[in-house]
Order: structure tokens, then sequence, then C-alpha cells
């Protein structure tokens, strides 16, 4: 299986032995210091630096252990997905195994019981005909509603730009109007 995970697996991280534990404690050597003057200055170095190493690893550790334990949890999630999803299909399909062993045992059964059987089958698919065509006419529904709503939104547009001309249009002739009477004045004033 084929896990997509932003976290490392066990295999993916590098492993840890005890040689890397005790190089990661140890000051590195350089060439012109002996190997007790080294000793000498980690004895007298802090407390804290000792411990600064050992709360790496254990950071580490930690860190491991963290991305362990979300990985963990995150294949029981998917497992448990699975899983539910497996007994899903598994009621399905046994639902329909045992719908099919009622319709066989119809079968068996009378004349009268098979045409009883057949009908009951086809009133169950003519029930889904009905479902399916009622569903179909509700979205033929929905269309003409919305169709007839945006041809009103249009008439209603068109109305009113109708209107905004004729205003326009009323507007140019009382300012025409007034100009003719303005200009009279002025001629009799004048």
């Amino acid at each position: 299986q084929v896990f997509n995970s932003a976290y490392p697996t066990s295999s993916e991280l590098p492993p840890i032995s005890k040689s890397s534990l005790t190089a990661d404690l140890q000051p590195p050597v350089t060439s012109g210091e002996s190997e007790s003057s080294l000793n000498s200055s980690f004895a007298s170095s802090e407390a804290g630096s000792l411990a600064e190493p050992d709360n790496r690893y254990v950071a580490r550790l930690q860190a491991r252990g963290a991305a362990r334990r979300e990985m963990a949890q995150i294949r029981a999630a998917r497992r448990r997905r699975i899983l539910a999803e497996q007994l899903r299909r598994e009621e399905c399909k046994a639902d329909e195994q045992k719908e099919e062993l009622l319709v066989k045992r119809l079968m068996r059964q009378s004349q009268q019981e098979q045409r009883a059987a057949t009908q009951l089958l086809q009133i169950k698919q003519n029930k889904e005909v009905i479902r399916e065509n009622r569903a179909n006419r509700q979205k033929q529904l929905e269309e003409e509603r919305r169709k007839e709503f945006n041809e009103a939104l249009d008439r209603e547009a068109q109305l009113v730009a109708a209107e905004k001309e004729l205003y326009a249009d009323q507007i140019k002739q009382q300012q025409e109007l007034h100009r003719e009477l303005l200009l009279q004045k002025e001629k009799k004033n004048g």
C-alpha cells in the first residue's frame, strides 16, 4: 500500500547506533591537542554542555516517537475507514442476496404467487421510474422558473430603459421650450 504522508516512516529514519550517540557527546579532536588535555577540558566544562547533546538526543527520540504515534493513528483511522466501507459493502451484498433468495423462493411457489412477485418487481421499477421522473420534472420546473424570472427581468429592464428614454426626451423638450421662452423674453426686453 502507498501512504501519502508528510511524516517519515520508521524505515525512512536513520538508524541510531551506540557509536553515533557517544560521538554526539564527545567534543571534536583537533590535531594539535592531546587526549588528556581534551579530557581535562571536557571534564571542566559546564554541566549544561553535557546535558545539551542529551537533550538533543531526547528531543530527536521524542520527535521520532511523536511521528510514529501520529503515523500509527493515521494508519488506524485508515484501517477503520476501510473496514467500515467493507462492512457496508458486505451488508449491501447480503441484503441483495436476501432479496434474490426471496424472489427465487417466490418463483418456486404457485403461479399466482409468481405473478405477485413479478408485479412487486414491476412496482419497484415503476417506483424508481416515478422517482427519477419526479426529479427530472423538478429540474425542468426550476429551469422554467429561472427562465421566466430572467425574461421578467429583461422585460423590466426594457421598460425601465424605455421610461428613461421617454423621461430624457421630456426633459430635452422642456429645456428647449425653456430656451425658446428665454429667447422670446430677451427679444421683448432687448
